[in-house]
């Protein structure tokens, strides 16, 4: 399964966006969730991504009452701020530090699911 994502990007050449997709699709780190690819349609750049079965981390943290869930234990909650903060380190420190990651929040860690195929 895939999750398709809308990217929210700015104004750039098609050119530099290739360049640093490919890059993003390089990284290759347990902490960051692998961009698959990427393709442009009518209303933006929609990205490719493995599904995560267990959604967000925003679901993860804060749970959800439709599927009764409950929020995770303190214990699991720093794991993920640990692992989040190892992803983020390693963004930083691929390309000389060139890549820029964009709105880091609980939903947006982990793709959330647009569409599910």
């Amino acid at each position: 399964m895939i999750v398709l994502k809308k990217l929210k990007i700015g104004r750039v050449a098609n050119e530099v966006f290739d360049e640093k997709m490919a890059i993003v699709r390089s990284i290759d780190n347990e902490n960051v969730a692998s961009l698959r690819g990427y393709f442009f349609a009518e209303d933006g750049v929609w990205g490719l991504y493995d599904y995560f079965s267990q959604g967000s981390v925003s679901v993860m943290l804060h749970g959800t009452i439709e599927a009764n869930q409950t929020p995770l234990d303190l214990d699991a909650r720093l794991r993920i701020t640990i692992g989040t903060a190892r992803g983020i380190s390693h963004i930083h420190t691929q390309c000389g530090g060139k890549l820029i990651h964009g709105n880091i929040k609980s939903l947006n860690i982990f793709p959330h699911v647009w569409l599910c195929f």
